[in-house]
């Protein structure tokens, strides 16, 4: 069997320590301080808390007490730090032949002929697409080079933070060497431990030869073998199909009981969620609301939708009436977060022409779309809708806290 190497050139483009870099763009003054983002673990954390050892996975408790006073503490904001992708995978689309997102801060891209036809070298090319996402995202991120997407992503951990990697085959023989199996990309402990006494580093890997890697094990080896290889058989595809949709907002400057506040910002949770259902033409049959109080200790609602629906109103109506019921102000609360779990593509169902539901989906959708392109416009959230709750149905547009 004859394999064809890969003449194509790929990059593999990583934000550094990107949710961090989101909150230094949005605050710049943060650009010195010890910046670290959380939900119930450390998720993201800048390049000075990891020479302090902060990782992602460290617990909140264990930053805290390494950095002390020194450290600044920012709950996840995924609206805010998926617009700034949004706008990093269009440049890239921009600049290169094609792109598949493999991630909200990384992608692979295929550059060849480009660097040719405008007579600079890869690593020129990679250095000047670098800058240019600095100056017109103001994210930093690094660049690995070659000629399939897996060596590319393998090379990931090579001169980061703001680095360009282009290993000669030399280089990329004496990195191989040194990596452990794990390092291999979609491939699962099992497997790992199954070749572990024949291979303990990819270089062994791949002397087990193609034919001995597929008879012994699952495809998805021999298709990484063949990349490692200079082979270019592997496609990298990010999942379209949402499962689920969740909104938080942090308020730890206003640890509160107030119930009318926390209403409120369980309203906008709603609507930020609401608008990515329409816009994914979704239906839910389950939301769960969370509080987190002043120890960080949670306490759950939990709200069954009878039947698959994207009633706004009527879910509305629903969510509010069970936070009337088992609200309780016993506990300080420093953060809210509303999650829409079991969801479905929209079945339309036969209703009235005068049923409100029907006359005004289009409109919701329609008026939707168009609170999206605003909002992405400005970067930020600053406009929702939601339905009256008065029971009057009309539709209102509203400026909402940033």
């Amino acid at each position: 069997m004859k394999f064809k190497t890969s003449k194509k050139t790929y990059i593999h483009v990583d934000c550094d320590s990107f949710f961090a870099s989101c909150e230094i763009l949005r605050n710049p003054w943060l650009k010195e301080k010890y910046v670290c983002v959380w939900g119930d673990i450390i998720v993201a954390c800048c390049y000075k808390c990891k020479a302090v050892g902060i990782w992602v996975w460290t617990p909140v408790w264990e930053a805290k007490r390494i950095l002390k006073d020194q450290g600044v503490f920012l709950w996840t904001d995924i609206a805010f730090y998926t617009k700034i992708s949004e706008h990093l995978m269009e440049l890239l689309r921009q600049e290169t032949l094609f792109i598949e997102e493999f991630s909200i801060d990384e992608a692979f891209c295929e550059i060849s002929g480009i660097p040719e036809y405008f007579k600079i070298s890869t690593f020129l090319f990679a250095q000047k697409l670098q800058k240019k996402i600095l100056e017109e995202i103001w994210i930093p991120v690094s660049i690995w080079i070659a000629n399939t997407r897996i060596k590319a992503k393998i090379f990931s951990t090579v001169k980061k933070p703001f680095g360009i990697f282009y290993p000669d085959i030399l280089e990329e023989k004496k990195i191989f060497e040194k990596l452990p199996l794990k390092r291999i990309p979609f491939v699962g402990k099992s497997s790992q431990n199954k070749l572990a006494y024949k291979s303990k580093n990819i270089i062994d890997f791949l002397h087990l030869g193609f034919w001995k890697i597929k008879k012994e094990l699952w495809k998805t080896w021999a298709n990484l073998w063949m990349e490692l290889m200079w082979i270019d058989v592997y496609i990298v595809k990010k999942s379209k199909q949402i499962k689920s949709i969740s909104r938080t907002r942090s308020f730890n400057h206003r640890i509160t009981t107030n119930k009318n506040f926390l209403r409120e910002q369980i309203l906008i949770n709603f609507e930020r969620a609401f608008e990515v259902l329409y816009e994914n033409n979704l239906e839910i049959a389950e939301i769960w609301i969370m509080f987190r109080d002043k120890e960080f200790k949670q306490e759950y609602i939990f709200i069954k939708i009878p039947k698959y629906s994207n009633n706004h109103q009527e879910i509305l109506t629903k969510m509010l009436a069970w936070f009337e019921a088992l609200y309780s102000s016993e506990r300080n609360c420093r953060s809210t977060w509303i999650f829409f779990h079991k969801l479905r593509n929209y079945l339309p169902k036969q209703a009235s022409l005068f049923d409100p539901v029907l006359r005004n989906k289009d409109q919701n959708y329609e008026l939707t779309k168009k609170i999206q392109e605003i909002n992405k416009s400005l970067w930020s959230h600053k406009i929702s809708f939601w339905t009256s709750l008065l029971g009057k149905g009309e539709q209102v547009v509203q400026h909402l806290r940033s």
